[in-house]
C-alpha cells in the first residue's frame, strides 16, 4: 500500500487554492513597487500548472465516492498508522514524495483506497481463504525456482532434473529471473511474498520436492522446496489480522490490467461530461458534444483510451513478486 500511495496524486492542496481564488478574481493578492498580482492572474497561473491534475483528482473522488464507501474511522486509523510507523520522519517522507503537507498525503491515500474498492468490488474472499493464508504465515519455506517463457521448456527442465541434473545449474542455464546467477535461490519466504500461483504451488510441495510447471503473469516457474521451518517473525492473533489479510488477498487477485480497467469502468459509470474544451478527453472520450449515433463508439474508446496508472496494483520488478 505504501508504494501505491507514493504514486498517488499529490495535488489535494491545489484544489483548495483554486477554489478559493474564484471568490473575487479582481481582488489584488500581492502589491509591490513594481506592480501587483490579481487573484485572476494568480488563478490563471495555478490552473495552467495544476488544473488538469486537480480537476482529475476532484472528479475521480466525486465519482468514486458516489459508488464506494470508505470507513472514515478506519481511514483515520490508517493515517495514524503511517505517522506512527514513520515517527519524526513522517513530514520528511511525505515531502520527499512530492506532498507539501499532510492534507495532500491524505488526499492521495483516500483516492487510492477508493480506486482499490473499485478494482476489487466484484472479488469475493472466503473465510477459508483467509484462514489458509494465516496458517501459511506460521511457517517459512526455502525455495529455488527457474522462470522461463514456455511451458514446454519448463517440462524439459523438470525431466532433466529428474534424470539427475543439478537444479542450480539448470537455473543458471535456463532461468530469465534475476536469481538465476544464484542457482534460482529465493531464500526463505512466507505467505504474501509471492504471486499467488507461485505461493499456492510452493505450499503444496514437500521438502526436496519439485513442482509441475506453474504459470504466473511472469511466465512459467519450476519450483523446488529445500526446507520448511517455523516463521521467525511473530504473527499477531488471527482476529487482529483478519481484515488486513482479506485486503492482502484481494490485492493478490487483481493484476495491473484488470485493476486499471475496473477503475476506468467505475469512472465511466459516472457519465463524466467535461464542458471545458481544454480538458476534453481527460477521462477517455468526453461525452460532451458527442451525437447519439456515436455513443457505442465512444463507450468502446473509453475503455481503450482511459487506461492510466497501470503500475499501481503491482510492484515494478519481478523480483518483488517472485
Amino acid at each position: 500500500m505504501m508504494k501505491k500511495i507514493v504514486q498517488g496524486l499529490a495535488i489535494g492542496g491545489f484544489a483548495i487554492v483554486l477554489t478559493a481564488c474564484q471568490s473575487d478574481d479582481s481582488e489584488t493578492v500581492v502589491e509591490t513597487e513594481y506592480g501587483s498580482i490579481s487573484k485572476e492572474e494568480f488563478h490563471a497561473e495555478l490552473e495552467e500548472k495544476y488544473g488538469e491534475e486537480t480537476l482529475q483528482s476532484m472528479t475521480k473522488k466525486l465519482v468514486l465516492e458516489g459508488q464506494f464507501d470508505i470507513d472514515q474511522e478506519e481511514f483515520e486509523q490508517e493515517v495514524e498508522q503511517f505517522k506512527t510507523q514513520l515517527g519524526p520522519q513522517f513530514t520528511k517522507f511525505i515531502n520527499q514524495q512530492g506532498y507539501r503537507n499532510e492534507e495532500e498525503f491524505r488526499t492521495a491515500l483516500y483516492i487510492s483506497k477508493l480506486e482499490f474498492e473499485a478494482a476489487t468490488a466484484d472479488i469475493e474472499i472466503t473465510d477459508e481463504e483467509i484462514e489458509t493464508h494465516y496458517e501459511r504465515m506460521q511457517e517459512e519455506r526455502k525455495a529455488r525456482h527457474i522462470l522461463v517463457d514456455e511451458k514446454e521448456t519448463a517440462e524439459e527442465i523438470i525431466k532433466k532434473y529428474k534424470d539427475g541434473a543439478s537444479f542450480e545449474e539448470l537455473a543458471k542455464e535456463y532461468s530469465k529471473d534475476g536469481s538465476a546467477a544464484n542457482g534460482g535461490d529465493l531464500g526463505y519466504t512466507t505467505a504474501g511474498e509471492m504471486v499467488k500461483p507461485f505461493e499456492d504451488a510452493m505450499y503444496g510441495l514437500e521438502t526436496n520436492e519439485i513442482s509441475e510447471p506453474v504459470e504466473s503473469q511472469f511466465g512459467w516457474h519450476v519450483i523446488l522446496v529445500e526446507d520448511v521451518r517455523e516463521s521467525e517473525t511473530e504473527v499477531q492473533p488471527f482476529d487482529e489480522m483478519k481484515d488486513q489479510l482479506r485486503e492482502q488477498l484481494l490485492a493478490s487477485k487483481v493484476d495491473s490490467q484488470s485493476y486499471t480497467s475496473k477503475v476506468q469502468e467505475a469512472l465511466d459509470n459516472g457519465n463524466i461530461d467535461i464542458s471545458d474544451d481544454d480538458y476534453e478527453g481527460l477521462f477517455g472520450s468526453n461525452k460532451s458534444g458527442e451525437s447519439e449515433s456515436t455513443d457505442d463508439e465512444g463507450d468502446s474508446s473509453n475503455e481503450d483510451n482511459g487506461k492510466q496508472d497501470s503500475e499501481e496494483a503491482k510492484d515494478d520488478s519481478e523480483s518483488d513478486n517472485e
